[in-house]
């Protein structure tokens, strides 16, 4: 009999349908979706949630989803009701959660009825920095923090996320997974012209997108483009009215998971301004299309360490960065830099293997 397995998040649905324009996708969703192909691939069965189909059990790719209706504020009763419904009517031996959640406190409680195993992927490293978690809610920042102490099974993506889990919770000894990705992109790289500069990321404060304008701005002898979904909709608009105002800008908003993905084959720089991240999933994008990456945030020092672009601490460094990635020489010199790392980091099927051999399942 297969095993079971329900990746406690919502919204793959829209990443498979290509609906990420909907500002409901983001890292989280597609790397859900990755493990999803991977277990289904190693003879699991995948389950997810969806508020797109009210018939259970609706397949699309790998994954079976089950209606669980978007309850945020009110009705805490529904909440627990679908939980603990869907726990005892699937009886996975797995629950994978991603990122900041409330929900880890009461999936934890009610799996340990039935002995599933409940295990917390770290997404950004604000996920272990009590009163700074992506959580609007107080009550639900603590119910996270309740949920994480209660957790015995974790993955990080760097090493600042083991130091924060040890400092912050006294857990030690987490498996560490960067990302994963399905495949490498086996198109010629050479049939497209690379010559954009990318900005891909929701629409945060902490993104810092101004950045981005203030970069395009001073660079307007090169072409840059923008994307990303109104998570904070008075900052989008304000970053879309000074785009328009810059020659060399192109402002598309909120594009879907493949759109995106054609933009990164185009792309001779990536540029990430983020304050804070996990593990992007960009950074692959970019360098599985052999794309260097210019960045406010170095996970584990692989930037620096490998060379994988260059680091950035200020704005000014942004510039300077900009213009040593794009000398020529240098521009290749990175490159072939990306091409020895990317080939064997991460792997899905060799991170589904560790995920299975720490964990017992």
């Amino acid at each position: 009999m297969k095993k079971k397995i329900i990746l406690w998040t919502k919204d793959i649905d829209h990443l498979i349908l290509n609906r990420d324009n909907n500002f409901r996708v983001g890292g989280i969703q597609v790397q859900m979706y990755m493990w999803g192909v991977t277990l289904f691939k190693n003879d699991w069965k995948v389950y997810s949630f969806t508020n797109l189909f009210k018939n259970n059990k609706k397949k699309l790719e790998s994954i079976e989803f089950l209606y669980f209706p978007s309850i945020k504020y009110i009705n805490p009763l529904l909440s627990l009701f679908y939980t603990f419904y869907y726990l005892i009517g699937v009886r996975p031996q797995v629950i994978l959660l991603n990122g900041a959640t409330r929900d880890l406190l009461l999936v934890n409680l009610i799996s340990k009825l039935f002995k599933g195993k409940t295990i917390e992927m770290f997404a950004s490293d604000s996920d272990l920095k009590p009163e700074e978690e992506l959580i609007d809610r107080k009550l639900d920042r603590l119910l996270f923090r309740l949920g994480v102490r209660i957790t015995d099974n974790f993955i990080v993506q760097n090493t600042k996320q083991a130091d924060l889990l040890k400092t912050n919770y006294n857990k030690t000894n987490p498996l560490f997974i960067p990302l994963i990705w399905l495949e490498k992109n086996e198109v010629e790289l050479e049939i497209c012209k690379k010559d954009i500069i990318l900005w891909v990321s929701n629409f945060r404060k902490l993104k810092r997108p101004e950045w981005f304008l203030k970069l395009a701005l001073n660079k307007p002898e090169h072409k840059f483009v923008m994307v990303g979904n109104a998570t904070d909709i008075e900052l989008f608009e304000k970053c879309k009215k000074e785009a328009f105002k810059i020659s060399n800008i192109d402002f598309l908003g909120g594009l879907s998971f493949t759109e995106t993905n054609s933009l990164f084959r185009k792309a001779r720089l990536f540029v990430c301004t983020s304050e804070t991240e996990g593990f992007p999933n960009t950074f692959l994008q970019a360098w599985m299309n052999e794309c260097p990456v210019l960045t406010t945030f170095d996970p584990s020092d692989l930037i620096k360490n490998f060379q994988l672009g260059v680091y950035c601490e200020s704005y000014e460094d942004i510039s300077n960065g900009f213009d040593q990635l794009t000398s020529e020489e240098f521009f290749k010199s990175v490159q072939l830099n990306i091409k020895a790392y990317y080939s064997h980091k991460f792997s899905s099927q060799m991170h589904y293997e560790s995920l299975i051999n720490r964990f017992k399942i």
